[in-house]
């Protein structure tokens, strides 16, 4: 295509932002590249940088591939458009300079680890302090497993009994003191629960009372008594109004009941906070303190013991009562049958 038609139609193109539909059609065409250099600027004037980078990939223009990869804070793939413009190893090294003080600057303990072990990989960093650095960030990030590496090999003993420790200490600390403000938390809501389901139980004709004219009575004990599968599934349909509810727990209101049970629900741990548990059990017995991983253990079991109770709403209670052997037929719906078990 003659320079000037090709210049017309990447300007057409720009205009009514064809950008998809010309990818497609001119994939094995000359006029490819053109078109994700193009393309490339129109995401990089929205702060896509990201795909604004790949475009810039595609179209062969890896100087400013790198510029966008270096404004999403991204080294490996930075450094991956320096090799292909055959930047030479100073100017790969100078690079990683720029990203390590970006990095250190924001605090960001993973992205230094991530250039300092890159370095340190290609044999760019040896010195004592470069790999005392190192090691600290590590252990910032959590990366116990690369820190204990990488102070073996340089025959650190020092900063496994030192920095290392204190780091697996100091995450031992505010994992347990998470998991116990979880069981405070559940156990001081529970106990309002069950003064809620109390006063129901003492007064529910002024409940009844109480409600708003042409109100539904048996509605209202329906949103609260709705079980954790029939709340989920009404989300959609009452997002609005149930956000509205779960903002605050606000004691005396209509879904104080229903809200104190969905916050209850949600101090389950996570299988991720589980897993943390478990890795954070190897490295306190690679240190020897058997005491923390027994109250941490005990910790998380008591949370789940606890948060594996079904909470029945005063409604349900009710009608459960009036089902003979109903615990027989679900024993899984039994408070009495829950125990912890191993994540």
């Amino acid at each position: 295509m003659e320079n000037k038609y090709k210049s017309e139609a990447l300007e057409l193109l720009e205009k009514h932002q064809l950008y998809d539909e010309a990818l497609k059609l001119y994939k094995n065409n000359p006029m490819y590249k053109d078109i994700c250099r193009v393309y490339a600027e129109h995401l990089w004037k929205n702060s896509k940088h990201e795909a604004a980078a790949a475009m810039f990939r595609l179209g062969e223009d890896y100087s400013k591939a790198l510029e966008a990869y270096k404004m999403r804070e991204n080294y490996q793939m930075a450094k991956a458009m320096g090799r292909l413009m055959d930047m030479s190893d100073e100017g790969v090294k100078g690079l990683a300079e720029d990203f390590l003080n970006s990095f250190r600057n924001a605090d960001d303990y993973k992205g230094v680890a991530e250039v300092l072990l890159d370095l340190y990989n290609s044999k760019a960093i040896e010195g004592k302090e470069q790999i005392e650095e190192l090691v600290t960030a590590l252990v910032k990030s959590q990366d116990y497993f690369r820190a204990i590496g990488i102070a073996s090999e340089n025959k650190r003993s020092d900063l496994i009994s030192g920095e290392i420790y204190k780091g697996v200490l100091l995450s031992y600390d505010i994992l347990y003191n998470d998991l116990l403000a979880s069981i405070n938390n559940y156990n001081e809501r529970h106990k309002r629960l069950e003064v809620v389901q109390q006063q129901k139980r003492l007064m529910p004709p002024l409940a009844e009372e109480a409600l708003p004219m042409g109100l539904d009575t048996m509605e209202i004990a329906s949103e609260s008594g709705r079980s954790k599968a029939s709340r989920s599934s009404k989300r959609s349909s009452s997002g609005k109004r149930k956000a509205q509810r779960k903002a605050v727990i606000k004691e005396g209101s209509r879904f104080e009941e229903e809200q104190i049970i969905e916050y209850l629900e949600g101090l389950a741990p996570t299988l991720d906070k589980a897993r943390s548990v478990e890795d954070m059990k190897k490295w306190l017995e690679f240190f020897g303190c058997k005491e923390e991983m027994t109250r941490l253990d005990t910790a998380l079991k008591e949370l789940q013991k606890l948060t594996r109770t079904p909470l029945l709403s005063y409604e349900q209670a009710k009608l459960i009562e009036k089902i003979p052997n109903f615990f027989k037929v679900f024993p899984k719906l039994n408070p009495k049958n829950i125990k912890p078990t191993n994540p």
